[in-house]
């Protein structure tokens, strides 16, 4: 029972030394005050806003012109071999009658 007695008065609640508190407090730091970014960060923000916007319109407006370029080569190509089968056919039509006549 004697620890137990120890432990109760070791532990207990006690009385704060004459000037405790105001020595704790001279050594805090006052509270910092927050800080505001300097005025142009958000003319930067917004600059690079509009810069990321413009970008991808642009980058989208190529992709499109290649799609479309794209497409327009494989209608060329298409129309070249058609026209490339007829000139076929019209050069064996020509190539019989010549035949015929000789």
């Amino acid at each position: 029972m004697n620890l137990e007695r120890e432990l109760k008065q070791a532990l207990g609640r006690m009385e704060a030394p004459a000037g405790f508190t105001e020595r704790v407090m001279s050594r805090l730091e006052p509270p910092r005050r927050a800080k505001m970014p300097p005025r142009w960060v958000p003319w930067a923000v917004a600059a690079s806003l509009l810069m990321s916007t413009g970008g991808s319109g642009w980058l989208y407006q190529q992709r499109q012109d290649r799609a479309r370029a794209e497409q327009a080569k494989q209608q060329i190509l298409v129309a070249l071999q058609i026209t490339g089968s007829k000139l076929d056919h019209i050069r064996a039509k020509v190539r019989s009658v010549s035949a015929e006549e000789n």
